[in-house]
């Protein structure tokens, strides 16, 4: 880890977020608004029973020794320093450095990472560096209907940006104020679309 650049612990009782929470307010920040001001739980999408299954299945391999580092699957973490926690899918470890796993049951987008998914995995870099004290230089996200593997490098950079995304988080919720609304083709896959245009 950097020790020149981390997330700053918090004072005060913080609202905790999920590593999937911050995953979802890079995809569409009022979906922070609707799970943790109005409370709102959506109905699960079939897109959502099928990832939640194959998410499952992978988390119940437990361990898989390897030559270099060993796989460990299903391990939940939580900081309150930071307010960040989170149940990852796996973490390689192969006694000096740990990367977490993601696992995607989709396809990327013509050879890049999605925003939302980067976010999600520095999330959890972070989150593993401060619960371990291990050094963390990236994780992996793999996606299963291809088999790809692409890798998200932790930085400096990407520390200070978790940092200041938290943050904006806890203000949406601690103002209880819905960010404006930003309609694009992603609406059409969310589970809150029949509320967000009425708030």
């Amino acid at each position: 880890m950097s020790r020149q650049v981390g997330v700053r612990a918090q004072t005060g009782v913080l609202p905790v977020f999920s590593v999937e929470d911050v995953r979802q307010f890079v995809y569409c920040p009022r979906i922070v608004y609707f799970r943790y001001v109005l409370r709102s739980i959506p109905r699960q999408t079939v897109k959502m029973r099928r990832g939640s299954q194959d998410h499952e299945k992978w988390r119940q391999r437990r361990i898989r020794r390897g030559e270099v580092s060993d796989r460990y699957f299903g391990l939940f973490f939580q900081c309150d320093d930071i307010g960040l926690c989170g149940l990852l899918d796996a973490v390689d470890y192969d006694g000096h450095i740990a990367r977490p796993i993601e696992l995607k049951t989709g396809k990327h987008p013509q050879g890049r990472l999605s925003e939302h998914h980067r976010a999600q995995v520095i999330a959890q870099c972070v989150l593993l560096e401060r619960c371990l004290n291990l050094h963390v230089d990236g994780g992996v996200v793999v996606y299963s209907a291809t088999g790809e593997e692409m890798f998200v490098s932790l930085t400096d950079e990407s520390r200070i940006w978790l940092e200041r995304t938290l943050e904006k988080m806890r203000k949406i919720v601690q103002q209880e104020v819905p960010p404006s609304v930003t309609t694009s083709s992603k609406c059409v896959d969310c589970e809150y679309w029949q509320w967000c245009m009425r708030v």
